[in-house]
Protein backbone atom coordinates (compact mmCIF):
# COMPACT_ATOMS: atom_id res chain seq x y z
CA UNK A 1 0.00 0.00 0.00
CA UNK A 2 1.48 3.53 -0.77
CA UNK A 3 2.19 5.89 1.87
CA UNK A 4 -0.53 8.07 3.06
CA UNK A 5 1.31 10.51 4.67
CA UNK A 6 3.15 11.64 1.68
CA UNK A 7 2.40 15.81 1.06
CA UNK A 8 1.54 16.16 -2.60
CA UNK A 9 1.88 19.05 -4.32
CA UNK A 10 0.10 21.36 -7.08
CA UNK A 11 1.77 23.84 -8.77
CA UNK A 12 -0.17 26.80 -10.20
CA UNK A 13 1.66 29.59 -12.45
CA UNK A 14 0.02 33.26 -12.69
CA UNK A 15 1.13 33.34 -15.91
CA UNK A 16 0.47 37.05 -16.78
CA UNK A 17 1.73 38.13 -13.29
CA UNK A 18 4.43 35.79 -13.52
CA UNK A 19 5.74 37.27 -16.99
CA UNK A 20 5.60 40.88 -14.99
CA UNK A 21 8.11 40.12 -12.52
CA UNK A 22 10.49 38.40 -14.73
CA UNK A 23 10.25 41.57 -17.56
CA UNK A 24 10.27 43.90 -14.57
CA UNK A 25 13.48 42.00 -12.89
CA UNK A 26 15.25 41.42 -16.43
CA UNK A 27 15.70 37.72 -15.14
CA UNK A 28 15.32 34.22 -16.97
CA UNK A 29 14.32 31.33 -15.02
CA UNK A 30 14.96 27.42 -15.17
CA UNK A 31 11.44 26.59 -14.76
CA UNK A 32 12.43 22.60 -13.57
CA UNK A 33 14.98 24.15 -10.72
CA UNK A 34 11.86 26.57 -9.90
CA UNK A 35 9.29 23.41 -10.04
CA UNK A 36 11.91 21.02 -7.79
CA UNK A 37 12.38 24.36 -5.30
CA UNK A 38 8.66 24.73 -5.48
CA UNK A 39 7.81 20.86 -4.57
CA UNK A 40 10.61 20.15 -2.60
CA UNK A 41 10.56 16.50 -1.24
CA UNK A 42 6.83 16.32 -1.92
CA UNK A 43 4.79 14.45 -5.10
CA UNK A 44 4.20 16.89 -7.95
CA UNK A 45 0.73 16.01 -8.92
CA UNK A 46 0.94 18.81 -11.48
CA UNK A 47 1.67 22.03 -12.95
CA UNK A 48 -0.63 24.66 -14.33
CA UNK A 49 0.21 27.90 -15.62
CA UNK A 50 -2.56 29.64 -16.76
CA UNK A 51 -1.85 32.67 -19.13
CA UNK A 52 -4.22 35.20 -21.14
CA UNK A 53 -3.35 35.76 -25.00
CA UNK A 54 -4.72 37.59 -27.76
CA UNK A 55 -5.94 36.31 -31.07
CA UNK A 56 -4.33 35.29 -33.42
CA UNK A 57 -2.18 33.38 -31.37
CA UNK A 58 1.46 34.35 -32.16
CA UNK A 59 4.22 32.43 -33.17
CA UNK A 60 6.21 33.30 -30.14
CA UNK A 61 3.21 32.30 -28.05
CA UNK A 62 2.87 28.99 -29.42
CA UNK A 63 6.86 28.44 -29.20
CA UNK A 64 6.54 29.10 -25.16
CA UNK A 65 3.53 26.78 -25.69
CA UNK A 66 5.51 24.09 -26.41
CA UNK A 67 8.38 24.43 -24.08
CA UNK A 68 6.71 24.55 -21.52
CA UNK A 69 4.83 21.41 -22.24
CA UNK A 70 7.66 19.47 -23.56
CA UNK A 71 8.82 19.99 -19.16
CA UNK A 72 5.59 18.68 -18.04
CA UNK A 73 3.96 22.20 -17.30
CA UNK A 74 0.45 22.57 -18.61
CA UNK A 75 -0.43 25.75 -20.35
CA UNK A 76 -4.01 27.31 -19.61
CA UNK A 77 -5.02 29.48 -22.36
CA UNK A 78 -7.41 32.14 -22.07
CA UNK A 79 -8.52 34.49 -24.40
CA UNK A 80 -7.64 38.29 -23.98
CA UNK A 81 -11.42 40.05 -24.34
CA UNK A 82 -11.90 44.11 -24.74
CA UNK A 83 -14.26 45.43 -21.87
CA UNK A 84 -15.30 48.86 -21.58
CA UNK A 85 -14.98 50.90 -18.86
CA UNK A 86 -18.04 52.79 -18.06
CA UNK A 87 -16.11 55.16 -15.63
CA UNK A 88 -13.18 56.14 -17.43
CA UNK A 89 -15.14 55.65 -21.25
CA UNK A 90 -12.28 53.44 -22.18
CA UNK A 91 -12.09 50.10 -23.66
CA UNK A 92 -9.23 47.66 -22.46
CA UNK A 93 -7.62 44.59 -22.70
CA UNK A 94 -9.07 41.93 -19.95
CA UNK A 95 -7.32 38.83 -18.65
CA UNK A 96 -8.71 36.23 -16.53
CA UNK A 97 -8.03 38.01 -13.83
CA UNK A 98 -11.38 39.93 -14.80
CA UNK A 99 -12.74 36.89 -14.22
CA UNK A 100 -12.77 35.48 -17.72
CA UNK A 101 -12.17 31.71 -16.29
Amino acid sequence: MADTNEERVLIVFDGDNFSYLKRSLSIDLDYIKLIKLFSGNNKLVGCVYFTSFENPVSDKFRRFKYHMRTIGIQIIPVERRTKYDFETSTEYKAGYEDGMV
